[in-house]
Order: C-alpha cells, then sequence, then structure tokens
C-alpha cells in the first residue's frame, strides 16, 4: 500500500484546511505525477539545487573559520 499513512493525513488536511495551501496532497494528484519525465525532474534540480539556495549549518564548530574553508 503507497502512503497509507499519507492518504489519512492528506484527508484528515483536506478538511481542516480546504483546497488551500496545507489542504492540498502532500503526494500529488494523478495527473501531475504521471506528467514527470527526467527532463522535468533534471531541470528542476537545475534551476533550484544550486549553490545560492543552499544553507550550511554546523553545530558544536570549535573554529568558524576553519568551517567557513571547508565548506567554501
Amino acid at each position: 500500500m503507497l502512503g497509507g499513512n499519507y492518504v489519512y493525513t492528506d484527508n484528515l488536511f483536506k478538511v481542516a484546511f480546504g483546497n488551500a495551501g496545507l489542504g492540498r496532497s502532500m503526494l500529488g494528484s494523478r495527473g501531475n505525477i504521471s506528467n514527470l519525465s527526467s527532463y522535468t525532474i533534471q531541470k528542476f534540480q537545475l534551476e533550484n539545487i544550486c549553490p545560492e539556495k543552499v544553507v550550511v549549518v554546523g553545530v558544536g564548530i570549535d573554529s568558524h573559520k576553519e568551517f567557513e574553508d571547508l565548506v567554501a
């Protein structure tokens, strides 16, 4: 069963929030999913997964400068 818990959550959120924002399905509609192609996914990756949109967080860092040098 694909996404059994998601179905419950989707229905709960739809009742609570209607068809806006949180009320929309987390898995997407069948029509949208069937329209996905490798081109669509690659295009999304190229446009959205880039250095300008990355946030790097470090916890327990002794030397901020050393951490900066490792990340850069």
